[in-house]
Order: C-alpha cells, then structure tokens, then sequence
C-alpha cells in the first residue's frame, strides 16, 4: 500500500522482538509455577501455543534478516 522505509521496518522488529520476549517470558512464569506449587500444572497446548507464536514472530525477523543481507 504505502512505502515502507526503513525506519518503519525497524519499529516493527522491535514491537515483534519485545512480543516474542514477552511470550517466553511467560512461558517461563509458567514453568516457575509448576516448581513452586504442587498442585498447578501448566497446560501443555498453551505452552505449545505461546512458544509457537514467539517462534513465529521470531521467524519473521530472521526471514527479513536473511532478506536484506541478500540485496
């Protein structure tokens, strides 16, 4: 639609970075509770799911890496 300079690609990386930092982060919130309390066990799907999504966003980031070392 629009040009999409290069300071505009850069917010995006850092809006998908700190997202996918943020996803593993909770996964590991949620291991941490498995530790510390007996009676919770994270749901495998969701922790699936979430590591899933920070890998996704993470993908992105490596495809468009990839992307402008090729030009």
């Amino acid at each position: 639609m629009g040009d999409e300079g290069p300071s505009r690609r850069s917010d995006y990386t850092l809006a998908r970075i700190s997202a996918a930092l943020a996803l593993v982060g909770v996964v590991v919130f949620m291991g941490l509770g498995d530790v510390l309390r007996a009676d919770y066990k994270p749901d495998p799907i969701i922790v699936t799911s979430i590591l899933g999504a920070a890998a996704a966003m993470l993908g992105v980031e490596i495809i468009d890496f990839l992307s402008r070392q090729r030009k």
